[in-house]
């Protein structure tokens, strides 16, 4: 399992697990992603600003799970900054790492 970073054609950035077992199940041209997030910066005000992860889909069910269309990706980085990685499991796993 990886963890990768997708830039969507609209500029969004999601963040997201791909099971490299399940690439070959996955239809051509197309990436299946496990418990997807977009990344939302919000403003904090005072020139800050934090990162919140936020599903994807929130109507999904319980597989978390979807495929996306590589043809409307630009981007796509098989090395995620430990530090948002280490955010991104926490909000996926419920479990704080440290």
């Amino acid at each position: 399992m990886k963890i990768v970073i997708v830039r969507l054609a609209n500029g969004e950035e999601v963040i997201s697990k791909v099971d490299d077992s399940e690439l070959s199940n996955t239809p051509t041209g197309y990436l299946k992603l496990v418990s997807p997030r977009v990344v939302h910066v919000v403003d904090m005000g005072n020139g800050r600003a934090t990162a919140q992860l936020l599903p994807v889909m929130l109507t999904n069910g319980v597989k978390d799970e979807c495929l996306l269309n590589l043809a409307t990706v630009p981007f796509i980085s098989y090395d995620a900054d430990p530090e948002h990685e280490k955010r991104y499991l926490a909000a996926i796993s419920n479990i704080q790492l440290v």
